[in-house]
């Protein structure tokens, strides 16, 4: 399983972070998700996970395991360091996520807690809409993180289901 990749405490404020950033504040003053998409390499998942650290935010990075819609849930468990049975039912695991988001939208500075999800074009489409539905439930503010490559070639899979995300 993906955890949170080891980051060094040096942290340089370059051009990525302004980007991370500006991304988090749309996302707090929004009830929209934002977007941080680059070329890989250029310092993308260093500023995500600085700055989530900042906000006492929850980062999940989307691998092999979180890109089913059971995985999602299981990874943003994982993410707010909550328990669940591994033989949950994804319905129970679901209303696990939200009861969790919930409980920690009260303890949020501002009242708004943060989710950064990192490699999302690595989800299934219909995890993707799962997501996007969670924040919506749950009212945090979401940013979304990938490379610009990979979301590309992703973006030919199922036309129908990218639409209803991106509108």
């Amino acid at each position: 399983m993906l955890t949170t990749p080891w980051i060094s405490p040096v942290f340089v404020e370059i051009k990525a972070v302004e980007r991370v950033r500006d991304a988090v504040r749309n996302a707090m003053m929004t009830p929209y998700p934002s977007h941080v998409i680059s070329e890989p390499g250029r310092g993308k998942t260093t500023a995500l996970c600085h700055i989530v650290k900042e906000f006492d935010g929850a980062y999940l990075e989307i691998g092999e395991q979180q890109k089913s819609t059971g995985g999602l849930y299981r990874g943003l468990l994982d993410a707010v360091d909550a328990y669940y049975s591994p033989t949950a039912y994804e319905r129970d695991l679901c209303d696990q996520v939200i009861s969790n988001f919930k409980r920690r939208m009260n303890w949020s500075v501002g009242g708004k807690d943060l989710l950064i999800v990192d490699e999302f074009q690595t989800a299934e489409d219909r995890t993707k809409r799962e997501l996007l539905r969670l924040q919506e439930t749950c009212g945090f503010a979401l940013v979304l993180s990938g490379n610009s490559e990979r979301i590309a070639s992703a973006g030919k899979r199922d036309e129908r289901a990218l639409q209803q995300i991106n509108d």
